[in-house]
């Protein structure tokens, strides 16, 4: 009796190593293996304009502008690791819809970047995609102490604070503070968001990309 049992639980054991691989398959698929549903939740990331035209002064976003402040980067689907880009699809952009994102992208590339490499893993159409963008970027209020025409030095736990000061619905959790190499210019500020853009709390590589300098420098604007 105790070796058939035995024999039971061997033959057991076997199928479930050679199911195991299967099973975990999806923790190492590639981006494109992960369709639209295939994500946690949404990054919205903000970024430091100042700071973007500093470091890359030809980007189609300092073109013919005023650095003014925090701009749309993007509204990003995430895991907590390897998350989905460039996830495919024959969607077309119309002429129509980049005039209506003229405000948070200021050229055709932009948008077409920004939905090549992120929105066509959201699961949703462009127009849906945008208009969800719009829905977060809307939602947050930008705090006027990040408004100033000084350069200003904070330390990232007073950026971050001043955006959930403003927001009672937004938690410390939910908002990373990103920062160039040293010196540490203030990058991006990324509000992680659930799937009907409640906030949410932040987690594996979102939280590895925080800033890990503790004073900042915001560059002013202009």
């Amino acid at each position: 009796m105790r070796r058939a049992t035995v024999s039971v639980i061997g033959r057991i054991l076997l199928v479930a190593l050679c199911v195991l691989p299967l099973g975990f398959r999806g923790a190492y698929a590639t981006p494109r293996e992960i369709t639209g549903a295939g994500f946690r939740y949404y990054v919205l990331s903000l970024y430091w304009l100042p700071t973007l035209c500093r470091e890359s002064p030809g980007a189609d976003e300092c073109s013919g502008t005023t650095p003014t402040g925090f701009i749309v980067h993007g509204l990003w689907p995430v895991l907590d690791s390897n998350s989905p880009t460039n996830c495919g699809g024959a969607d077309e952009i119309s002429d129509a819809l980049v005039r209506s994102l003229k405000d948070l992208f200021p050229t055709r590339r932009l948008v077409e970047r920004e939905w090549q490499i992120h929105g066509t893993c959201s699961g949703q159409s462009p127009q849906r995609f945008f208009a969800l963008l719009r829905q977060a970027y809307e939602s947050v209020f930008v705090p006027q102490l990040l408004s100033s025409a000084a350069s200003t030095t904070q330390t990232f736990h007073q950026v971050r604070g001043a955006f959930v000061h403003l927001d009672h619905n937004l938690i410390s959790q939910a908002v990373v503070v990103t920062c160039s190499d040293p010196p540490a210019l203030l990058r991006e500020v990324r509000i992680c968001l659930s799937k009907d853009l409640a906030t949410t709390y932040c987690s594996g590589e979102t939280l590895a990309a925080a800033c890990r300098s503790l004073n900042l420098q915001i560059p002013a604007v202009p």
